[in-house]
């Protein structure tokens, strides 16, 4: 069994494809889906004209006072300051491009005039893949709120559900499809939002996906790029029977569905 794992700065040698390169037997829980997505990423602290740490105090001391029960009091001030906005803004980019985001800090932010549909230059990760890995509904919904599309992909073609499901979220993956998530998207390594929950050993990621939506297909037997499906790469038992019911319904539908369409003679 082998699994896809991003090596840093492999996009170097060979475009986007040779970001996602084969590993014997590694799961892909075993590392950190964002640090995956973030890995070489690094913050620049130049080119900022006009910085100013008088400034970016203010800003933080607003974010804190947001975040008060009392909160929002200097907010209308606050939008009045181009120099605090673009403090804002950077903020919650520096939030995006941590590992692991203060939701707290992004939700106050909300008090303030900040555009939520920004993404990582280097990563493309934007707030919907961090709320959706994290499991986050209502960052979920800010995201979408703010015109992020819901089938966004980051530079390794994964969406927003393709996270959900590897942070074995069902109430996420249930609200993104539900908001137009394509529940087979392929990522550049062509894995499935099932690939991946079965591969990470997502157990009620994998259940969400093969019984919470009747009205959508889930291609089950897909193959990745290493000629994988789901149920080669699963990594429980548990997993596996889930994956073959499915495979055993879907084939009983078929079959049904066949015979309805053969003279009675036929069947």
């Amino acid at each position: 069994m082998t699994a896809s794992f991003f090596i840093p700065g492999a996009e170097a040698f060979g475009g986007r494809v040779a970001a996602e390169l084969s590993v014997g037997r590694m799961a892909a829980a075993d590392v950190s889906l964002i640090a995956e997505e973030l890995r070489g990423v690094r913050l620049s602290k130049g080119g900022d004209e006009g910085h100013d740490d008088e400034i970016d105090h203010e800003a933080e001391e607003l974010i804190k006072e947001a975040q008060s029960p009392m909160g929002g009091k200097r907010s209308s001030e606050a939008r009045q300051s181009v120099t605090l906005a673009r403090r804002f803004q950077m903020k919650l980019m520096q939030e995006i491009t941590k590992e692991k985001p203060d939701f707290e800090k992004i939700r106050a932010l909300q008090a303030f005039d900040v555009d939520f549909s920004v993404k990582d230059p280097e990563s493309e990760m934007t707030l919907l893949h961090h709320g959706a890995w994290q499991g986050e509904v209502d960052i979920i919904q800010l995201a979408l709120s703010a015109g992020v599309d819901v089938n966004a992909e980051t530079k390794l073609g994964r969406t927003a559900l393709h996270f959900a499901c590897v942070g074995n979220h069902p109430r996420a993956i249930k609200w993104l499809v539900d908001h137009g998530a394509d529940i087979n998207k392929p990522t550049i390594a062509l894995l499935t939002p099932l690939h991946l929950a079965a591969r990470s050993g997502a157990e009620d990621a994998v259940k969400c996906l093969l019984s919470d939506f009747p009205d959508k297909q889930v291609f089950a037997d897909m193959e990745d790029n290493e000629r994988l499906t789901p149920l080669d790469v699963a990594k429980t038992n548990a997993i596996k029977t889930h994956i073959h019911k499915y495979l055993d319904r879907n084939k009983k539908k078929a079959k049904k569905t066949t015979d309805a369409n053969k003279p009675v003679w036929e069947i």
